[in-house]
């Protein structure tokens, strides 16, 4: 899954990218936001399991759902998100993945 290091937006604009998700195995993507002034807002979501639960099928033991990460841009500027993927109770352990994203938001 290729992931950009940059993306170019306008203000009001949303992108979305997937990123592969390892709850079966306890790992959770996490994001931080360096910026000046609110320029972007970022949500995280599962995805996949929707569709599932909507078609009435119940999520095979182990599955690993795709975590789906919205950025919109608020205000012109330029922001740094960092995500990374690592387990919750491995407090001195390196993320298992780690992603740098740079945004450039224009009027």
């Amino acid at each position: 899954m290729e992931i950009p290091s940059k993306v170019e937006l306008k203000v009001g604009e949303k992108y979305t990218l997937r990123l592969k998700g390892l709850a079966g195995a306890g790992y959770t993507w996490k994001h931080t936001v360096e910026e000046t002034g609110k320029v972007v807002a970022v949500s995280m979501e599962m995805s996949d399991h929707l569709q599932l639960i909507e078609k009435g099928r119940a999520l095979p033991p182990g599955y690993n759902l795709s975590v789906l990460v919205t950025i919109q841009a608020l205000s012109p500027g330029h922001a740094t998100i960092h995500l990374a993927l690592s387990r919750s109770w491995e407090k001195n352990k390196p993320p298992l993945e780690e992603h740098t994203l740079e945004v450039d938001v224009k009027s």
